[in-house]
This record gives C-alpha cells, sequence and structure tokens, in this order.
C-alpha cells in the first residue's frame, strides 16, 4: 500500500478526482536569465496542441537541485527531468525554453514509449563536438566518436516504463557530477582538444550522445524544423 508522501507523487488532482501523474504526458523546461519568460509560447503551445498534458517551467537551480549552470553547464535538464520523474510521471519530454509545439505528438508517443529514449539526429559526427575528457571518460576513441552521430539535445522525449530510460538517465546524471558536462562551446584555444578534428564540446548534448552509443539507443528522425508538416516543433531563439 502506498504511504500518503509517495500518494503525492503519483496522484494530481485534476479539480474533479484524483488521477495518476503515471499516465499524464509532462513537458519540461527550464529558463533564467535573457531566456526568463519565452518558456510562455512553449506553455500556450503545449496547452493548444496536447492539452491534457501537463508543463513543468524552472526558473531557480534550487527547485530542482540542480548546480548552477556557471559551474555545470546544462546540468539543469537532468535535475529537471528527474525532479519531475520524481512525481511519479513516466511520458516525459524535455523542450528547451525557446521551442514551439506545432501540433498533436500523439503519433510519436507509441514511438517514444518503443524507443525509451528519443533521440533526435542531427548528423555532425560526435568526434567534432568532444572533448578529450569526455571520450576518455567513456572509455571511446576520436576515430569511433566519428562514426557516431550526434543529436539535438533541444528536444528529448522519455518513457520511464521502459528500463532503458532509467539508465540512461542515471548515466546522465553521473556524467554531470563527476564534471563530464564542462568544456568550451570552441576548442579555438585548444583547450578540449589538440586534435584539429575537435571543434569544441556540447555539454550535457556529448554525454547523452556517448552514453546512447554505449547503450544501443538509435537515433530517430528529428522533431525540429518548418519546411513541412512531418516536423512536431520549431523554435523561437532570442
Amino acid at each position: 500500500m502506498l504511504k500518503a508522501k509517495d500518494m503525492t507523487q503519483v496522484l494530481k488532482w485534476n479539480g474533479n478526482k484524483f488521477v495518476s501523474t503515471q499516465n499524464i504526458i509532462a513537458f519540461v523546461t527550464f529558463s533564467n536569465g535573457r531566456y526568463l519568460g519565452r518558456e510562455q509560447k512553449l506553455r500556450d503551445t503545449v496547452r493548444l496542441h496536447c492539452p491534457d498534458a501537463d508543463v513543468f517551467t524552472f526558473h531557480d537551480f534550487s527547485e530542482i537541485g540542480s548546480p548552477p549552470h556557471e559551474r555545470s553547464p546544462y546540468s539543469f535538464k537532468v535535475h529537471a527531468i528527474e525532479t519531475v520523474k520524481n512525481r511519479g510521471y513516466k511520458t516525459i519530454i524535455w523542450c528547451d525554453s525557446v521551442v514551439r509545439l506545432r501540433k498533436s505528438i500523439d503519433t510519436l508517443l507509441p514511438i517514444i514509449k518503443r524507443m525509451g529514449v528519443y533521440l533526435q539526429e542531427d548528423g555532425w559526427p560526435v568526434g567534432v563536438w568532444a572533448n578529450d575528457r569526455a571520450l576518455e571518460y567513456f572509455g571511446i576513441t576520436r576515430d569511433d566518436a566519428m562514426n557516431i552521430e550526434a543529436v539535438y539535445a533541444c528536444i528529448i522525449g522519455f518513457d520511464f516504463s521502459n528500463p532503458i530510460a532509467n539508465e540512461f538517465l542515471a548515466r546522465w546524471k553521473k556524467a554531470s557530477n563527476d564534471g563530464i558536462f564542462i568544456g568550451n562551446w570552441k576548442n579555438d584555444l585548444k583547450t578540449e582538444s589538440q586534435d584539429e578534428r575537435c571543434r569544441g564540446h556540447r555539454h550535457d548534448q556529448t554525454c547523452a550522445e556517448l552514453i546512447s552509443y554505449q547503450l544501443g539507443i538509435p537515433r530517430s528522425r528529428s522533431l525540429l524544423g518548418t519546411k513541412s508538416e512531418r516536423y512536431f516543433t520549431t523554435y523561437d531563439f532570442p
């Protein structure tokens, strides 16, 4: 039997009755600084196209137990997702605050469930955007990393009823805690690698790419774009 404290993590009051959060889609984002307020369009478009979904927008690192962005770039993603997962949600979609939903995601949900972790294809090789420290941490050579496809980390879908999603998040958080998100966007001063193929480091994204490679999670088609109706989302950078 669930204790009262546990019940609050898996049930929510919808105005008429308690419903299980495990059956509700949760969109999650984080914004502060110059991005503060830009998440409102994400909220509005989710309400328009997925009215039954919940939207969580966090603004303070302390809300989610995350180190500051300056100390561990983009670790807030991992902590925001974990915070919502701990409230009982199984289907969670991370969106950067500048993302806007273009249509219903009903046809996408079975794919997220089957995949466990939905990672969008990018086209770049991981070896271009991974520093030496990350490659060493994951035990992957740059030659091998040049044959691994990168992902767009601005949107990632999770189904935590699938064990692969839980394993991915656990490894992602460990990499964050171990400081592997840290690095410079550009390698102009050779801070990330002496290898000319390395152009910089992509923090959470690089780690997500290398973890998914180790776990055998394939890339899926991109959700982000504006050129055709096949895209589910667009973005609005400041």
